[in-house]
């Protein structure tokens, strides 16, 4: 151990490296770090093949495979480093595999051979120091680095500890960020700035404004995959030599097949998978390799381990015919996160008896046995390493058998903590890859810290903010959280008001995502009125908050239908956000540029277009400065409101500066997706969704086409991986794409894509029928246009009709979110019924519609206008079709009366809807043997003359 002087001025100043042969000053607070994290890490040799066991090569602490493509990372972490400020933490994100572990490992050691005290900070030495007297008087004298891997594990101890931290005297010492800086690195698979671990160990409201000071940045640092082929193609060979398989990798360009299957594989992209390829390349070959997928491969390393614990036991001393239990109780090791020789000996016990296997010499000569094969270097058992491989052999022991269940209950009974994050981890690492059954032993977890309110609490923190995979588990653990925290905010609500304010917020969230709106929005609507409470008596620390629940409270209502109560509550939010932004800059403008995002949308929904573009503006232009000061963190936010703006944009008709906008928005996105494809591809997706629409409105429609294929083809392989979350998107994307092949004639093609779209949104109506029956019908309302289009009119009737009945049922839950949809469809009926002849029905169709679009142009003129314009325009031809000239005069006047205002008000925006409408006058006056009002129709026709004239100037 290592004892780091007493600094000059500071009582307690002890930091401890183990390894160095030093001691400990007793009774001094101390901080003891690890450069091995305490686990075994010797590499041995299999004795059948002379060659390296794979697992201890796959471990990071083991160093073995060369770190490559990581310069960028390695430069920006010893920056920090070297930072002249006294405290600093940094957290550090990404996915099993990527990286994170042995990135900090090579700082640490880099830290090491700098003079610095460096190494990691186990969960459990961290609870340790935080529990020691006096540890709040805790220092340091020389430059120290911590890092903690796992930190949502370590959120509650983290809390306390960062709050310290940020009262620490070293920030009154001028020199201390240059003599003995401190510096703090968290490790986690995810983490959102202001949610989940990352709020309980950073605080909330006034606590935040602590502590995130030392947050540099103030969000998560995600770890972006290896995407250059070169540095793919080291990492595979620097493992192969590692490994010592004696395969080397065919040169650059030699093999065009395999170097297409590097570049193109998506897992490739995380150093570990490519060390666990390089462990079954022996066996499969490097070509058959690449075209497994992560599951198998890791499935392969886990089989090969558990073969060898049960040909070592057994020559170790353990009794034959114990392969059951011996795979059982490397199970337990991994989940458990390692045993000690006590708790082995128990375990192998319990689980004998559950098996029912006899075990004549005792558990501990089993333990022991084991011991050899899966030594801690203490006579414990040490988990099955990396975590991805070991929750695969999880997988290989217990994946789809009933005995699972009551195996990991009884691990759970032993140790509760290490468990429920391992199964967290697992949660995280395998649904997504089509294995769903630590689901069921998360449930498993849940049951059995039922009533322990932390325990839920740290459980869903760990949970990933947006997940598909464990949303209904996230909805019922929060609604749990919240049915345990109301009790104790009456009895006590200054300990607890502001928890249930934050449960309450996210369990809106959680229920949203579930489609269920209802009760989305009454959670979030009690967030709110907690938080308006809270901030009332303390505005410096709640303000945020509440600010942050209007915003949510907003989305909410918006998904509903009640847009004026959305357009309300983002409005207050934006007032709040705008006054913290103007005292805390640097912590408020982020949120504040949300804000005005969602106050674009929340006005562009009820008609105030021009209010709405001059607020996505001002987000565009806060995101733009932030991203150039800090483009890691927001560039991806500022590619979102480019992507708003080009929205807005198209939506008052100025094209050319909407394809401007969202052309920038492709770019970024194109570039992030390159950098990190497995969180940016779908965003670029939606790009490209968008810009061929704007590249469609501007008669651009084979460059629209190649757009829309683009989003298509990314969408399909986003699918195939994770079906759950993104066959909605894909569906959106072949409905737009058939759009585009039917502005190119392709109608046959259209048809195929559009049909493929409601195949998808069927199955995902049955499964969630709430969030997805609005997007069936407005595909089959497309389907039925395709199907006219072609001449089968009454495919395309039927087609129709079921989008109509659709939108009735939604009319009947929810009348403000779905009128406008209804009428839109009804319009569509007439147009269908028309077709084939049936003209008093058509008539009845469209007359529904014009009544309920009169009705909502009344209560939104802005918005509805416009719509109510089109439907009078199509009762007008009706009505003429039927002979009732005059009743169809009347109501082509009333189209033209109806869209003038917003036409004058905007000529570019509804300049052909407008041509359209006097075509239909023209028409209906000529028939009726009247001449059209020369006062109505001339202000309109010298408009048209003037845009026109200025459209063919700007050519």
């Amino acid at each position: 151990m290592t004892q780091a002087a007493r600094a000059d001025g500071s009582g307690n100043a002890i930091v401890q490296v183990r390894g160095d042969g030093n001691t400990v000053v007793a009774g001094l607070p101390h901080l003891a770090l690890t450069r091995s994290r305490g686990l075994h890490r010797e590499v041995r040799t299999d004795p059948d093949t002379g060659r390296p066991h794979a697992i201890d090569i796959l471990r990071p602490f083991a160093r073995a495979i060369p770190m490559v493509g990581r310069a960028r990372e390695t430069q920006a972490l010893g920056d920090w480093l070297r930072l002249d400020r006294p405290v600093s933490v940094r957290v550090l994100t990404g996915d099993a595999g990527i990286g994170k572990t042995r990135l900090a490992l090579e700082l640490v050691e880099e830290a090491a051979a700098e003079g610095w005290r460096a190494g990691f900070l186990t969960r459990a030495e961290l609870g340790r120091f935080r529990r020691q007297h006096s540890v709040a008087e805790w220092g340091w004298n020389a430059p120290t680095l911590a890092v903690v891997d796992y930190a949502a594990a370590s959120a509650k101890e983290l809390a306390g500890w960062l709050r310290e931290l940020a009262e620490n005297p070293a920030w009154e010492d001028g020199g201390a960020g240059r003599v003995r800086p401190f510096r703090l690195l968290l490790l986690e698979r995810s983490a959102a700035g202001g949610k989940g671990w990352w709020a309980e160990a950073f605080g909330q409201g006034a606590d935040a404004a602590v502590t995130e000071r030392m947050a540099d940045p103030p969000e998560p640092v995600a770890l972006a995959p290896l995407d250059d082929p070169g540095d793919r193609r080291a990492a595979l060979a620097g493992a192969l030599e590692a490994l010592e398989t004696g395969l080397s990798l065919p040169a650059a360009g030699e093999d065009p097949e395999f170097d297409r299957r590097l570049a193109g594989t998506a897992w490739a992209g995380a150093p570990l998978m490519l060390a666990i390829a390089a462990a079954t390349a022996a066996r499969s070959g490097l070509a058959g390799v690449l075209a497994m997928g992560e599951v198998e491969l890791a499935r392969i390393v886990a089989e090969t381990e558990l073969a060898r614990i049960r040909r070592v036991a057994p020559g170790r001393g353990a009794p034959a015919g114990l392969a059951p239990l011996l795979d059982h109780a490397a199970a337990v090791a991994t989940l458990c996160e390692g045993l000690t020789a006590d708790e082995a000996r128990a375990a192998i016990a319990r689980e004998a008896e559950a098996l029912g296997y006899a075990l004549p010499a005792g558990p501990a000569a089993l333990r022991d046995a084991l011991a050899v094969a899966m030594p801690d270097g203490a006579g414990g058992l040490a988990p099955v390493e990396p975590d991805f491989v070991g929750e695969a052999l999880l997988l290989a022991v217990w994946g789809g058998k009933e005995h699972a269940g009551p195996a990991i209950a009884r691990a759970h009974g032993q140790k509760p903590g290490a468990v429920m994050h391992t199964v967290l981890r697992a949660c995280q690492d395998y649904p997504v890859r089509g294995r769903r059954e630590p689901l069921d032993w998360l449930t498993v977890v849940r049951e059995e810290r039922s009533g322990d309110l932390q325990a839920l609490v740290e459980m869903a923190n760990a949970l990933p903010e947006r997940t598909v995979e464990l949303r209904e588990f996230a909805a019922g653990l929060t609604e749990e959280i919240v049915s345990a925290l109301r009790p104790l905010a009456a009895t006590d609500p200054d300990a607890f008001r502001p928890n249930l304010a934050a449960s309450l917020n996210n369990l809106s969230n959680r229920l949203s995502d579930l489609g269920d709106h209802g009760p989305a929005l009454e959670a979030i609507r009690e967030a709110v009125a907690v938080y308006r409470e809270l901030a009332a008596d303390r505005p410096d620390a709640f303000r945020p908050d509440l600010a942050g629940s209007l915003n949510n409270l907003s989305v909410h209502l918006s998904a509903l239908g009640d847009r004026e109560a959305a357009l309300e509550a983002i409005r207050e939010a934006v007032v709040i956000r705008r006054e913290l932004a103007a005292e805390r800059p640097d912590a408020f403008r982020p949120d504040l540029a949300g804000s005005l995002n969602n106050l674009s949308v929340r006005l562009s929904a009820l008609g105030d277009r021009e209010a709405a573009l001059e607020a996505i503006r001002e987000a565009v232009a806060v995101y733009r400065e932030l991203a150039a000061d800090r483009p890691d963190a927001f560039r991806p936010d500022l590619a979102m409101s480019l992507n708003n703006l080009s929205n807005r944009l198209s939506g008052l008709g100025d094209r050319e500066a909407a394809l401007e906008a969202i052309r920038e928005a492709v770019a970024i996105r194109r570039e992030l997706a390159a950098e990190r494809p497995d969180a940016f591809r779908p965003d670029l997706a939606a790009s490209l969704n968008n810009l061929s629409g704007d590249l469609s409105n501007l008669g651009e429609h084979e460059a629209a086409l190649e757009a829309i294929r683009e989003a298509v083809a990314i969408r399909r392989e986003l699918a195939v991986e994770r079906p759950d979350a993104f066959r909605p998107d894909l569906a959106t994307s072949l409905n737009n794409q058939s759009v585009h092949l039917s502005n190119l004639g392709e109608h046959e093609a259209a048809l195929e894509a559009i049909r493929e779209a409601v195949a998808i949104r069927r199955e995902l109506a049955v499964e969630r029928p709430d969030a997805f029956r609005p997007d069936l019908a407005a595909s089959l309302n497309n389907l039925s246009v395709h199907l006219s289009g072609l001449g089968d009119r009454e495919a395309a009737l039927e087609a129709i009709r079921e989008a109509v009945a659709v939108y009735r049922e939604l009319v009947a839950e929810r009348p403000d979110a779905f009128r406008p949809d209804l009428a839109m469809s009804l319009n569509n009926l007439s147009v269908r019924l028309s077709d084939l002849g049936d003209r008093e029905a058509a008539l009845e169709a469209i007359r529904e519609a014009v009544a309920i679009r009169r009705e909502l142009a009344v209560e939104r003129p802005d918005a509805f206008r416009p719509d109510l314009a089109a439907s009078l325009n199509n009762l007008s031809v009706r009505l003429s079709g039927l002979g009732d000239r005059e009743a169809a005069l009347e109501a082509i006047r009333e189209a033209v009366r109806t869209l003038e205002a917003p036409f004058l008000a905007l000529p570019q925006g509804h300049a052909e809807h407008m041509r359209v409408i006097l075509d239909t006058y023209g028409s209906v006056c000529e028939a009726s043997g009247q001449q059209p009002d020369a006062a109505l129709v001339e202000p309109i026709v010298e408009a048209l003359a003037r845009l026109r004239n200025s459209d063919e100037q700007s050519e």
